[in-house]
């Protein structure tokens, strides 16, 4: 099944779940916001505190929860990624995957020790698929040897 249907009634699975996933956590962060902005109005009100100095904490609130969904939305893009990938891999009837990182100096060390490890996509290591932790930039690579074999009819 394509990934993007023309018919968005018939979404990939994938991408239905992302979406929901993204819309739980961005509705989480805006509630907090509001509730958080109400509450220093109503204190603010109780402690006259002047409108220009409540319009500055607004403010602040509101770029605190912009950042949050800047981050939270990078990062469920990236989990999503590492999802399709996954996925398109089974999809081409493969059954292992490559721990791979970005060899950047601030990979995670739990991740820089899996680099080049081989694992079964059935069965990943305690981590998870490379890409889902937060902020992760770790990918699964497909196990070429295999696909090999596919192309060649083994």
């Amino acid at each position: 099944d394509p990934l993007l249907a023309s018919d968005p009634r018939a979404a990939h699975p994938l991408l239905v779940s992302f979406t929901a996933r993204v819309l739980e956590h961005f509705t989480r962060i805006a509630r907090d916001a509001i509730d958080q902005v109400e509450g220093l109005v109503i204190r603010a009100v109780d402690e006259r505190v002047p409108h220009e100095r409540v319009h500055a904490l607004i403010d602040r609130r509101l770029d605190v929860a912009a950042g949050r969904l800047h981050r939270l939305g990078r990062d469920q893009v990236g989990t999503f990624c590492a999802d399709v990938n996954i996925a398109h891999q089974r999809s081409l009837g493969l059954t292992h995957f490559t721990w791979r990182t970005t060899g950047r100096p601030n990979v995670r060390r739990n991740h820089a020790a899996l680099e080049g490890r081989v694992f079964s996509l059935d069965t990943p290591p305690a981590e998870g698929y490379p890409g889902h932790d937060v902020d992760c930039h770790c990918h699964a690579e497909p196990v070429l040897g295999e696909l090999e074999a596919l192309v060649r009819g083994r």
